[in-house]
């Protein structure tokens, strides 16, 4: 039991650390000129964890994208899973970050991002690989979860964006 609680209390901690970065970078923004891209804030954006097949025992690694991107800077995502089914094992970038911080609290993994300027393309953001535990089947559902202010642009907008959660499929 102690050890979970020093478990959560990392995770905890790692989260508010993350949070304060990006507040940091935002704050640091705040008094340059805008220089951010115009953008169609008609088109709806989109991070995603995506569906995927999977095997008892053996290694997945899900991708996590973002579509109808108007350009963003900073990015605080969470990403629940069930640790009776998965067991973490990294964080990878992908096309879209240069660099992700992430910090697992057992079945809850925060990712953090911060980019110099707005990124606009869509594509893979990160790769989140897991251990799908021996013995295990059926599916099990990966929760993306992004807070109001989850998502930042250079102008330190918030981006206006939808999560859409995955599913591992174990055959």
């Amino acid at each position: 039991m102690k050890k979970k609680s020093i478990i959560m209390l990392a995770g905890a901690i790692a989260a508010a650390l993350a949070l304060i970065i990006l507040l940091t970078v935002v704050l640091v923004h705040h008094f340059k000129v805008n220089q951010g891209p115009v953008t169609d804030k008609s088109v709806e954006t989109v991070i995603a964890a995506e569906d995927i097949q999977a095997q008892a025992g053996k290694t997945v690694k899900i991708p996590l994208t973002i579509s109808g991107n108007p350009g963003f800077m900073g990015a605080l995502l969470q990403l629940e899973y069930d640790t009776d089914v998965l067991e973490y094992i990294n964080v990878e970038k992908g096309g879209i970050f240069s660099d992700c911080d992430a910090s697992d609290a057992g079945g809850m993994l925060t990712l953090v991002d911060i980019e110099n300027n707005d990124v606009t393309q869509d594509g893979v953001l990160a790769y989140v690989s897991f251990k799908v535990k021996d013995g295990a089947s059926g599916s099990t559902e990966l929760k993306l979860k992004i807070g109001d202010t989850g998502i930042c642009n250079f102008n330190e907008e918030q981006v206006a964006c939808k999560s859409q959660n995955g599913t591992v499929t174990i055959q």
